[in-house]
């Protein structure tokens, strides 16, 4: 199927015809949900389905608070789901995505936005991942490996990643003025982490309010100085702008000349040592020749830069992941090529990871807080719709009966089918049946504890392990009382986290890796 038929149909609003004729995927099982959300009700119309994932449509286009609210609803029905939202101008398509690659964890409502009319490749590209040729039979499992391939982020941050490197390694060559190899090569990763730390900031308009900072100022200099003076950006601008400009407050800012200080403009002062001047930049003189920072600019300016790290479904989104992930990969090779033992390096902790260690620790807090200052009582949404804070990993395949077969072993004494692994609707990846009937039976118990309302403090809340990031989000929903609002974004705001990683530890190994990094101006 042509790329142009594919978003024909998305442009018209054909999504019945895609999904069935143009993807491959099953019609429809279930029938149209109503879901009232603050007095409002919205249809939700199923336009295909694949062994339990489906797709559902909703002609309206409301908030992302409603959308959430309307997917919990969705959820009861539909474990596995896309929700398209449109309101035929614009479309938004939230796909429930996993923390980890075999699906289980904690979900993130991913979002992807179209504007109809639009050829938009990058929904056209993941709609390509997610088709089903006629010579195919995938499993429930392939299909959700399709959609998390075509919605993960990391393919961008790979993608991404191979191209920058083959830059780095160009401006390696390129750099003149330090004859260590290594050294050179080190710096020139320096200089491409600078850079992409810059391109966040620009988008942003935090760079003299010029969202297109760093290519407009070596329009600008070349202007300004003419043909042939190829070094001019790199000792001209560059060095200024990250030593003086960046690397320093305003009132201690000394640029060269005035027409320099003019250049670099309105810039923010930048704490941790990544501008500061390096000590190969103070040990030698270097040159490098612009043509190589157009090149640089040329792939940055290939792809969108966010400082907002929320998960989304742009093909060539770059956020604050990778950053971390090319910082990671360039440290490690540095800590190899320098022999410093394989205990020490860089390790990026990825977002979903951080959501899950922050969400556990700040949420029981607020929570507690918040009961104790208005007197709200959140229990009662955990007895009244208990599904809603239970897991879904836990919950996977409860609504069907375990096979004939399994079941007739359950009383003997030897079970030798329990040994086997659990069909993919039933078990989640990886399970025998023992462990498959174990979990069925955990969220029994933990179905009754709730529904009887002995799930009623945090403390128990916590060791249950139901979703309390869900209840904190419906608490604040449901807060009638202005002045409980205002408690809950006070209690919010005050909140402070201390992250170990940067208190002052006895490790020493830790400590010097951690002044290694300052050293070289890595450590932001």
């Amino acid at each position: 199927m042509s790329a142009s038929t594919r978003m024909k149909l998305v442009n018209s609003g054909d999504f019945q015809t895609l999904f069935l004729e143009e993807l491959g995927w099953d019609k429809p099982d279930l029938a149209p949900l109503r879901v009232t959300v603050d007095e409002q009700t919205y249809t939700l119309q199923q336009v295909a389905g694949y062994s339990g994932l489906r797709v559902w449509l909703c002609n309206d286009l409301p908030d992302a608070r409603t959308q959430r609210l309307i997917d919990q609803h969705v959820r009861k029905v539909s474990d596995a789901r896309l929700l398209i939202f449109s309101d035929h101008t614009r479309q938004e398509w939230r796909w429930l995505q996993s923390a980890d690659a075999e699906g289980v964890g904690q979900p993130r409502l991913a979002l992807h936005r179209h504007t109809v009319g639009t050829t938009n490749e990058a929904l056209n590209q993941r709609l390509g991942t997610i088709e089903i040729k006629i010579n195919e039979s995938p499993t429930l499992i392939d299909v959700l490996r399709k959609m998390r391939a075509a919605f993960d982020a990391d393919i961008v941050t790979k993608r991404f990643y191979d191209q920058f490197v083959r830059r780095q390694r160009a401006l390696t060559v390129a750099i003149q003025g330090i004859p260590d190899d290594s050294e050179r090569e080190w710096y020139s990763s320096l200089m491409m982490n600078r850079l992409m730390f810059i391109y966040f900031m620009q988008k942003k308009s935090f760079m003299d309010q010029d969202t297109d900072y760093l290519r407009n100022r070596l329009n600008q200099l070349r202007d300004l100085v003419g043909e042939g003076q190829f070094y001019g950006f790199y000792r001209d601008f560059l060095l200024p702008m990250f030593h003086e400009g960046l690397g320093q407050k305003v009132e201690s800012r000394q640029y060269p000349n005035d027409v320099v200080a003019g250049l670099v403009g309105d810039v923010p002062y930048i704490n941790g040592g990544i501008f500061a001047e390096h000590k190969l930049e103070h040990d030698n003189t270097i040159e490098i020749p612009d043509e190589i920072f157009t090149s640089i600019f040329d792939l940055f300016d290939r792809f969108q830069w966010h400082l907002d790290d929320r998960p989304t479904a742009s093909q060539n989104e770059i956020n604050p992941d990778v950053l971390g992930y090319i910082f990671e990969q360039f440290v490690n090779e540095k800590e190899s090529l320098d022999n410093r033992g394989s205990d020490k390096g860089a390790y990026y902790t990825k977002e979903d990871v951080t959501h899950f260690m922050a969400s556990n620790a700040i949420v029981p807090v607020f929570l507690e807080r918040l009961i104790a200052r208005t007197g709200v009582n959140p229990w009662r949404y955990v007895r009244e719709a208990p599904e809603r804070y239970i897991w879904s990993s836990l919950a996977w395949g409860i609504d069907q009966p375990l096979p004939t077969e399994i079941e007739a072993q359950r009383m003997a004494r030897r079970r030798p089918l329990w040994d086997g692994p659990a069909s993919e609707n039933l078990g989640l990846p990886g399970e025998t049946w023992w462990e498959t009937d174990r979990r069925r039976n955990e969220h029994a118990k933990l179905l009754a504890a709730a529904k009887s309302g002995h799930i009623d403090s945090v403390d128990r809340a916590v060791t249950e392990n139901i979703d309390l990031e869900q209840l904190a989000v419906d608490t604040i929903d449901q807060l009638n009382a202005p002045e409980q609002a205002l408690a809950a974004w006070q209690i919010l705001t005050a909140l402070r986290v201390i992250d170990p990683a940067f208190m002052r530890k006895s490790d020493v190994s830790r400590d010097n890796g951690r002044n290694a990094l300052e050293q070289d101006g890595l450590a932001a």
